[in-house]
């Protein structure tokens, strides 16, 4: 697929408009469904790379915003996105919204203590995010818990 070939190359271009551009185009690949989970879980590393190592913020914000669009379409572990935990202390309140946003949003209950600490944050937009995250995540029962929930 040339479009996916380009967008990755352009990935790593001197000029910031066009890495930007690239991670959209992949936002929109992944929106659209038109990568199979493999090739997806490729798009989404690179762009977690580009998030990290970038200089750009804005760059870094169409990362994030793309990797969020693959949810839609695309279950991804956690592990896909480790790399952005060590940055999330320094990160701006929206690119540390849409984060808590990604890691939510894998439904793994391991999430839910990266997250938990961003409840206290300064920012209310982060704090709410924070909120919202853990309601995507399944609550695993306390050990030796054996009630019996009925609904």
């Amino acid at each position: 697929m040339k479009a996916l070939h380009d967008a990755l190359e352009a990935l790593t271009d001197r000029a910031p408009r066009t890495r930007d551009i690239a991670a959209a185009e992949l936002g929109d690949l992944l929106r659209n469904n038109a990568l199979d989970h493999s090739t997806a879980v490729l798009a989404v590393s690179r762009l977690v790379a580009l998030t990290v190592n970038d200089p750009d913020r804005t760059v870094r914000e169409s990362a994030l915003n793309s990797i969020s669009e693959a949810f839609n379409h695309y279950r991804l572990p956690l592990g896909l996105f480790t790399a952005l935990v060590p940055e999330m202390a320094a990160m701006e309140p929206e690119l540390l919204s849409h984060t808590i946003y990604i890691l939510g949003a894998t439904q793994d209950p391991a999430a839910a203590v990266l997250i938990q600490p961003f409840h206290g944050h300064p920012d209310p937009s982060v704090r709410e995010e924070a909120a919202l995250a853990l309601t995507e995540i399944p609550q695993e029962p306390e050990p030796g818990d054996t009630t019996t929930h009925n609904s």
